[in-house]
């Protein structure tokens, strides 16, 4: 299975030249699509996440994320309370993961890898 991968400008105002304005899109074939889905169905139910990840879990968009953080902000303003908050921009995380780190996390963590 051959995946190719083919950049997207992000803002079509923005320089051509700079690499941060793309973003890398997948084209796989239908056979590896159906192998990814069967993948997610069998090992879902194994895998676990912060509650407060956003972005990447079905029915917790961004969107949801800014409506989170502005009910806390208006919740702790009313109380006269003080606001901290600190940003993780984590967007090129998947160009840096180690996939041998990865992989041996799953395993310590009982994955069944021979799915």
């Amino acid at each position: 299975m051959e995946t190719i991968i083919v950049p997207i400008i992000k803002n079509k105002k923005g320089l051509v030249t700079d690499r941060d304005n793309y973003r890398p899109i997948a084209i796989t074939s239908v056979v590896s699509k159906i192998l990814e889905l069967l993948l997610l169905d069998r090992l879902q139910s194994q895998l676990e996440t912060s509650s407060n990840q956003f972005g990447v879990k079905s029915k917790q968009g961004t969107d949801m994320c800014v409506f989170t953080l502005k009910q806390i902000t208006e919740y702790y303003n009313q109380h006269s309370s003080p606001v901290y908050i600190c940003y993780l921009d984590v967007s090129k995380v998947f160009d840096r993961v180690n996939h041998w780190c990865l992989f041996k996390k799953l395993i310590k963590r009982n994955i069944d890898v021979m799915v």
